[in-house]
């Protein structure tokens, strides 16, 4: 049954535990004022009755030192508000707002409450709740994507294994993902920390399975002078150049508007810890099951450029964004270019 009130507000918990394949993601990034410290913590839901291994976790990476974590709960351990988004996993709690962590397991302590203020979230309408558009209202989507802040003020400390991280002034971003599986092909990049002025900036391109076939979904959300800005294939805009290396993504996107072109690329901080074969990998789902793998780097850079079109196009800033989290999951081929 369709439960309209889930479907109009994309951040809350979309499924039901009674599903025999099925995840949901809300994925966390948190930046320190002196952008020293930089984590993603990733809390979810894996439904896999197939295989008898369904489970709720917390994921976390550390970006300086690129190691990943994985921290699995048995699924009774699972809460969420059939109101609003508020999710409780172990003694861990999560929501728009405020997350509190109380991580215990394999040698590794992780705790503190953060509150999160300014909150930038996705303009919703009642024919597009979420930043999918009308895709939201589509239920044999493989996968589905939320929009829950853009961009936001942290206030709290972390303590993870005995080293307080104050997080107090930092900045922050919150999405999620829901469905049964990852695309088979996709990059993402995001980063709120832009060298001239406040800027937040969001690209997703990814081959999406529909109907028995498959079509190049991108999504490419920027915030700038507090509107946000949407190029995405509902909304007519059309990807003019992308060219995908495994390192570095290139591209340029336009609507009837405006002009986005970015370059995307890896950068390994000195600090990292983790080999290079195993730094940023994550657990990716694939029919509810979480057995893919993904790299995430949370060092990476991008250069941004947004042009208003026009006779002459007219340059309305040119900027570099650092921290960027980029995945880079695609061949350009694997995209149809």
């Amino acid at each position: 049954m369709v439960n309209l009130k889930k479907i109009l507000n994309p951040p809350m918990f979309q499924g039901d535990l009674k599903k025999k394949q099925y995840f949901e993601g809300w994925y966390f990034k948190l930046i320190d004022q002196k952008e020293e410290n930089f984590y993603a913590f990733i809390p979810g839901v894996s439904l896999d009755k197939k295989n008898k291994s369904s489970h709720c976790f917390i994921q976390m990476l550390d970006g300086r030192t690129g190691e990943p974590f994985y921290f699995e709960y048995p699924l009774r351990e699972f809460w969420a508000s059939s109101e609003d988004f508020e999710v409780r996993i172990g003694k861990s709690y999560f929501s728009l707002n405020k997350i509190e962590i109380h991580i215990h397991q394999d040698g590794h302590d992780v705790d503190g409450e953060l509150h999160f203020k300014n909150i930038q979230p996705w303009p919703k309408s009642l024919l597009a709740p979420g930043v999918m558009g009308f895709f939201t209202f589509i239920p044999i989507m493989e996968c589905y994507h939320g929009m829950l802040s853009m961009n936001h003020n942290i206030v709290g400390k972390l303590t993870i294994n005995n080293r307080e991280i104050d997080f107090t002034n930092g900045l922050g971003y919150i999405e999620k993902d829901w469905g049964k599986s990852f695309p088979s092909g996709y990059i993402w990049i995001q980063t709120n920390h832009f060298e001239t002025e406040p800027i937040s900036f969001m690209a997703s391109i990814a081959k999406i399975p529909f109907l028995g076939m498959h079509f190049t979904g991108f999504l490419i959300v920027l915030w700038y002078k507090g509107k946000i800005y949407t190029f995405t294939t509902y909304t007519g805009a059309k990807i003019h150049s992308l060219k995908i290396d495994p390192n570095r993504v290139r591209a340029v996107i336009a609507d009837r508007k405006h002009i986005v072109v970015f370059d995307a690329k890896k950068i390994h901080d000195k600090g990292r810890k983790a080999p290079i074969e195993e730094a940023g990998v994550l657990k990716s789902p694939t029919l509810g099951e979480m057995k893919g793998r993904i790299m995430e780097s949370l060092t990476s850079e991008v250069k941004l450029a947004f042009y208003k079109r026009g006779k002459r196009n007219k340059l309305l800033f040119k900027d570099k964004g650092h921290h960027a989290g980029l995945e880079i999951e695609a061949k350009l081929e694997d995209l149809d270019f």
